[in-house]
Formats: C-alpha cells, structure tokens, sequence
C-alpha cells in the first residue's frame, strides 16, 4: 500500500464519515420519526453507490480512486454497503453456503454484539 493511497482512505473516510452525519441530521429535520431514517438512508446510498463503483472497470475507475472512495469514504459513510455487495457477489458465484453464513452470520451476531455491548455500557455507566 502506497503512503498516497493510505492518505486518500483517511482524507476519504473523514469525508464520509462527516457525510454520514450530515446524512442523518437532514434526515431528521425532514422525517422527524423514532425509526431511524437517517441510517436507513445512508445504508441505501452506500449500497447503491458501492454497488456501482464496484461494477465500474479498473479503465474507467483507477484503483487509486477506487480504493479511495470504496473505502475511505464508503467504509465509513457505511459498512451495510459493503457487507450488502459482498453477499450479492456470493450469491452471484453460486457461494450458496457462504452467501447464507455471511448474512445470517453478519445479522445474528451483530445484533448479538449490539446487546452485548449495551449491556455492558449500561453496567459500566
């Protein structure tokens, strides 16, 4: 990994993370809901997005701004993006087994993890 292409993931993943943000403070002045729009939103565009980038051909977008932008900006805008076209992929080659250890791997135990780590916020705090 070049020095250049590790500054374009941390300029890009501040970006994303800043738009990530901005995602969910528009989103709650224009729905104001107790669902959570504005990551619904942010997931959606991530995977569209992703999905995109990842289907473009290396002519048409270099790894150097590839890497960049699905990364850095994508991985921290959001992870449901990633995790949504690498079970698509799966799905895609046939990985059957895999495709349904990922999803169901990825959802039960990040829920999992979600109570885990609440419980144990609740009982440090």
């Amino acid at each position: 990994m070049s020095v250049s292409t590790a500054l374009g993931v941390a300029l890009m993943g501040a970006l994303g993370a800043l738009s990530r943000w901005g995602v969910g403070l528009a989103t709650a002045a224009l729905v104001p809901s107790t669902f959570p729009v504005g990551t619904l939103v942010a997931n959606l565009l991530g995977c569209l997005v992703l999905g995109t980038v990842t289907g473009l051909s290396a002519d048409t977008l270099p790894a150097s701004v590839r890497v960049p932008l699905a990364t850095g900006f994508l991985g921290s805008f959001t992870t449901f993006s990633t995790f949504s076209v690498e079970s698509v992929k799966l799905a895609e080659q046939g990985a059957w087994g895999l495709f349904a250890a990922n999803v169901l791997g990825s959802v039960g135990l990040g829920l999992f993890g979600a109570l885990a780590g609440l419980t144990l916020g609740r009982s440090l705090g």
